[in-house]
């Protein structure tokens, strides 16, 4: 998205409703909790968001930091569901 922000594909007013206040409320709680950084807590809080709406979401992260905070979120995390069936 910021990408695309700064090759002018929307305006500056486009790019800030791109987050809804919910999200961006819940950004800054995890930011501030998981310690990550803005645009992680965007995404994670955007995922859980998505999660509220719909069933059985999958969440992909790379970063430990940002793994480990997805451990309290209502989502599934990719991998994740193969280390449930090895421990079963």
């Amino acid at each position: 998205m910021n990408r695309r922000f700064s090759q002018r594909d929307f305006t500056e007013e486009e790019h800030r409703g791109a987050v809804s206040n919910l999200v961006a409320y819940r950004a800054g709680e995890i930011s501030e909790f998981h310690a990550l950084k803005g645009f992680e807590a965007v995404r994670l809080a955007s995922a859980v968001r998505f999660a509220e709406r719909f069933e059985d979401p999958r969440f992909l992260a790379c970063d430990e930091r940002l793994t480990k905070a997805t451990q309290g979120a209502p989502l599934t995390l990719y991998g994740r569901e193969a280390d449930v069936e090895h421990e079963a």
